[in-house]
């Protein structure tokens, strides 16, 4: 069942009019702005949807007027719930798709980035062979392994 189906236009007027109701002329009112309730036939099976639907809260005088039963407002209720709960899971299906694509672009192109490392030759500039050989020289000596068995002196 859908937002077009007849069932739930027809409910959808008959919350609309709260506890105020409706009166049978005002629902024929409404039933002709809408196309399928353009035959006597749709009209009759909507005013036995009436009778099952809504309560008479008064009679007399040819004046019938309805509010409609909490059972099916909760009806009405529980189905935009799901409506809107479906529209929900639809979007973080697309978020959750969206962001499993970007997972996989970033590993792929962490893959390539690590092949490229690994295939690019590396050239080293004798400037910086003589650098390092410089900071090395300036590090402080080491101490022996027979020193390092001695306490240290005070």
């Amino acid at each position: 069942m859908d937002e077009k189906s007849i069932f739930i236009r027809l409910l959808k007027f008959w919350a609309s009019k709260g506890i105020e109701g409706f009166s049978y002329p005002e629902f024929k009112e409404w039933a002709g702005s809408q196309p399928d309730l353009q035959t006597q036939e749709a009209r009759q099976r909507a005013r036995r949807l009436i009778e099952e639907c809504c309560e008479c809260v008064e009679r007399g005088s040819n004046r019938e007027h309805f509010i409609l039963k909490s059972e099916y407002y909760f009806r009405l209720v529980e189905f935009q719930e799901l409506a809107e709960s479906r529209l929900a899971s639809k979007s973080a299906n697309r978020n959750a798709i969206g962001a499993m694509v970007i997972s996989v672009l970033a590993i792929a192109i962490s893959i390539f980035a690590s092949y490229k490392q690994l295939t690019t030759e590396v050239t080293i500039n004798p400037d910086q062979v003589a650098q390092i050989v410089k900071a090395v020289r300036q590090l402080p000596a080491a101490p022996s392994t027979s020193d390092t068995n001695q306490p240290p002196s005070p």
